[in-house]
């Protein structure tokens, strides 16, 4: 049986941007009702073409999430990333 969940997080730790393309990695949570507990998902990559200012084209790649220690030491939120390219 499949399970609800009270919201969904998603947590950015990396974006990188050059010429016409992007690339962003989050890491996707779940906040379980039931358990008052925040579960981990999955991990997911995206790369962006950028055509006329929008989006063009685009892929995604997703794996369940782990927490070993390669996974964990390799995520640091954006909200703690410095984006300035100057």
């Amino acid at each position: 049986m499949g399970r609800s969940y009270e919201q969904l997080i998603p947590k950015i730790s990396h974006v990188i941007a050059e010429d016409n393309k992007v690339c962003i990695r989050l890491l996707l949570l779940a906040e379980l009702p039931e358990l008052d507990e925040v579960e981990q998902l999955a991990d997911f990559m995206a790369i962006w073409e950028i055509k006329n200012e929008k989006l063009w084209k685009g892929f995604l790649l997703s794996n369940p999430s782990d927490e070993t220690e390669d996974n964990l030491n390799s995520f640091e939120e954006a909200s703690n990333l410095n984006f300035n390219q100057n």
